[in-house]
């Protein structure tokens, strides 16, 4: 039994998924992924060892295209919500599960009407903190320090809000090598994607928990927390939204912006970092 955009599928479970979908196809991948509730939509994922170059990106309203690596590409359709990959040699577990479902999810999401963005996220006593920012502002070295103090983290890289939840994502961050080396975490994997990652296997987290509030590291010349003004936040949510279009719900938008909003700011030198984790937590009062 399925309804439009393969909302439900009797199945029997269990499930395994990310970011607020059921995947199938990807089951060798398991161990990246979290026990999904029935309730997800189900997303199966075909992998094809095969050569077609897309030089485009299109988005319409019951599918989508987009090219990856250099002879590779990746159709999306909204009923029976499928995705096809087609990329010389395969595409690896490791590949799949990231950056590989990133955009997968951030596509299908906006089908299902829920936001993404570019962020993760970690617990809190009551919820998730959201930490969100561009590439190389030290978002996913945040992250994996939280992980290696022993916190749950909900998400890195991309992060997927459905009403006033954040959705797991997959069981992993992905470092550079400098901050791998620092924490003294992570298995190098090789080059991934566009870079060489050296990735942290993260402990399961529940699949969905409200999001207290947002964080948004910073480069400065000393450790300070400074509150981002209300005028600020839109623009924030939108300059870090997954896929840059017109949001499907802006009053959602709004009330994410409504949440405590805070700028981390630190030097770029890695043993900062605790002083400012110290800072932020005793400020959420984690």
């Amino acid at each position: 039994m399925k309804t439009v955009s393969g909302a439900v599928t009797d199945h029997g479970g269990p499930w395994i998924g990310a970011y607020g979908l059921r995947l199938t196809g990807i089951e060798t991948a398991a161990r990246y992924l979290v026990d999904a509730p029935a309730s997800w939509p189900e997303l199966a994922v075909e992998r094809d060892d095969g050569a077609r170059s897309i030089v485009h990106y299109v988005m319409e309203d019951d599918w989508a295209e987009y090219g990856v690596h250099e002879h590779g590409c990746v159709r999306l359709d909204r009923e029976p919500l499928t995705a096809r990959l087609t990329v010389p040699g395969g595409f690896s577990d490791d590949e799949m599960v990231h950056p590989g479902l990133a955009m997968l999810a951030a596509i299908t999401n906006r089908w299902l009407g829920r936001h993404s963005f570019h962020a993760g996220a970690f617990l809190s006593g009551a919820g998730a903190w959201g930490v969100m920012g561009a590439k190389e502002v030290g978002k996913s070295t945040t992250l994996g320090y939280l992980a290696s103090k022993g916190m749950g983290i909900i998400s890195d890289d991309v992060l997927v809000v459905d009403g006033g939840d954040v959705l797991a994502g997959p069981r992993c961050v992905d470092l550079r090598a400098s901050a791998a080396d620092w924490l003294g975490q992570g298995v190098d994997i090789g080059i991934v994607g566009a870079r060489r990652r050296w990735r942290m296997h993260l402990p399961p987290v529940p699949a969905a928990v409200p999001l207290q509030g947002w964080i948004v590291p910073s480069w400065g010349e000393r450790v300070e927390l400074e509150v981002v003004p209300p005028a600020q936040r839109m623009s924030l949510l939108y300059a870090n939204l997954a896929l840059m279009c017109v949001p499907h719900d802006p009053a959602g938008l709004l009330r994410l912006a409504a949440l405590p909003y805070l700028i981390l700011r630190r030097p770029r030198r890695l043993e900062t970092m605790e002083q400012a984790v110290a800072m932020l937590l005793n400020r959420i009062e984690v």
